[in-house]
């Protein structure tokens, strides 16, 4: 039996992204803009060098109030856009574990696609036309295939360009990649990407966001969870949520210490570190808002 599983699989990456010119005519206001990526994959495994697969991804991005893309003045702020098309993946570099298993590749990424950027009133001259543009993307990326067989996790950095406005942007996605058939693809990937999508579509349809309280709540309300599953697994003995002792398979739980009391605290600390790198965009966001403002408001006075 192969160790790691190859062939058609299932993809899901989600993380930062970014524009270094949000599109506009020549002449107006182009500002850096950061947001959010949400890619879905499907594809097949020939061998275990090169993937091929197919892939629909939305963004959303923040943008102030003076960008008014091609809208004239008519219309302003954040935008998103929804993009599909086909990848190619080589790994290129293989790494060996202790039992001589390649689980740690080096790869690298290209592909090209269609994107639709919305709301069509910013964008495109007749507000009822919609405004899209030819993407091409590529980057390298890092995957780890573990004892699960079926399942990868991994991080890539990938460049893309929108050869209709010129614009280059770029995102930074820790990746999921589950090999099909198997049982566990639909429990894991409809109870975990359910969860993921309905946020990103909240964030594009509803321009939902989080703010710095929003971190409190949310680890309020997982302290709770935290506290009535530990009690639930000391009565029962399971160990759901992996807060008795660490996963049998390799994890990132791994790296924590064998000391059961360490442990959880430990486990504490990375769900932390979680919060505020997820949290991170939103922050630098606001920031670089404030400062633009800040920036303004003394041009104002000194007029």
């Amino acid at each position: 039996m192969d160790e790691v599983e190859r062939g058609v699989f299932f993809g899901l990456d989600i993380g930062p992204a970014f524009l270094t010119a949000a599109p506009a005519p020549t002449g107006q206001n182009k500002p850096f803009s950061s947001g959010a990526t949400l890619r879905l994959e499907v594809g097949y495994d020939i061998g275990r060098n090169v993937s091929l697969s197919i892939f629909f991804a939305g963004n959303t991005y923040s943008a102030n109030a003076d960008y008014i893309g091609n809208s004239g003045g008519t219309a302003s702020g954040d935008f998103s856009s929804i993009s599909s098309g086909l990848a190619v993946r080589w790994n290129f570099l293989g790494f060996a574990d202790s039992q001589g298993v390649q689980r740690t590749w080096l790869y690298l990424k290209a592909g090209g696609g269609f994107s639709l950027l919305k709301p069509n009133a910013l964008f495109a001259t007749d507000p009822t036309d919609s405004y899209g543009s030819i993407l091409v993307f590529g980057g390298p990326g890092l995957q780890y295939y573990t004892r699960l067989r079926h399942f990868s996790v991994g991080v890539e950095v990938v460049g893309s360009y929108l050869l209709k406005p010129k614009t280059f942007g770029f995102a930074i996605t820790p990746n999921l990649r589950y090999g099909f058939p198997d049982w566990r693809f639909i429990s894991f990937f409809t109870s975990h990407s359910g969860i993921i999508i309905g946020v990103v579509f909240l964030m594009l349809t509803r321009r939902y966001r989080p703010y710095p309280m929003s971190l409190v709540r949310a680890w309020l309300w997982s302290e709770f969870y935290f506290v009535v599953t530990l009690m639930v697994d000391l009565l029962t003995g399971f160990n759901y949520g992996f807060l008795l002792h660490k996963p049998e398979a390799f994890s990132i739980l791994s790296f924590l210490s064998d000391s059961w009391p360490l442990y959880l605290l430990q486990m504490h600390t990375v769900a932390l570190l979680f919060f505020l790198v997820l949290y991170a965009p939103f922050a630098v966001f606001d920031a670089t808002k404030r400062g633009l403002i800040g920036k303004a408001g003394k041009q104002t006075a000194a007029l």
